[in-house]
């Protein structure tokens, strides 16, 4: 099975005295992969995306995060070491909230504040298989989960939200091709009448 990793970042931003919103970005936020009928697939069967928070605020204890996509199967979730170390209690990753069509439900939580600039969260991998040309989108929103996704101090919520995508397109040479094909019926039609 290859796996492309494409980094997952979260910045929380703050700004007076507005409710707190964090902003989840992908590093790369797109991942394009082109295709050519009756060749080879280039696309890998498996994408595994490395999630990251990156709080703006001091300090936090808890964490919530439900990653979903509404056509990307998602097939695993492997914590990363230092989302273990942040959290005394960590949940292990549940599958099917009912969100999203596909979603995964990640947690953890401290008794005590603690200071981070940054927590990698681990790696969540998506199912690539038989993808049509398209663009596919995979992320984050408080909104859409209902605001299950939050990073907390003391019982306050700070929301996240961010998606990325996937794009699946014909390869340049085949349309290339086909626009060649194309011209050259045009051709012929325009020389028959």
């Amino acid at each position: 099975m290859r796996r492309l990793a494409v980094a997952l970042l979260g910045v929380v931003a703050v700004a007076g005295t507005q409710a707190h919103a964090g902003v989840v970005t992908f590093s790369p936020d797109a991942s394009v992969f082109s295709i050519a009928p009756g060749a080879p697939n280039p696309v890998p069967d498996s994408l595994g995306i490395s999630v990251k928070v990156d709080p703006n605020f001091t300090e936090f204890d808890s964490g919530d995060i439900l990653i979903g996509s509404d056509t990307l199967p998602i097939t695993a979730f492997e914590y990363d070491p230092a989302w273990a170390s942040f959290a005394t209690s960590v949940a292990p990753p549940t599958f099917g909230w009912g969100f999203y069509p596909y979603d995964v439900y990640l947690a953890g939580s401290r008794p005590t504040l603690l200071a981070l600039s940054e927590v990698n969260l681990g790696v969540v991998t998506v199912d690539l298989r038989g993808l049509d040309e398209g663009t596919y989108a995979i992320g984050v929103s408080s909104d859409t989960d209902g605001g299950v996704t939050a990073i907390g101090r003391n019982g306050v919520p700070e929301t996240l939200f961010g998606r990325a995508t996937i794009t699946i397109v014909p390869e340049p040479a085949t349309l290339a091709l086909l626009g060649v094909g194309a011209l050259a019926a045009m051709w012929r039609r325009r020389r028959t009448a």
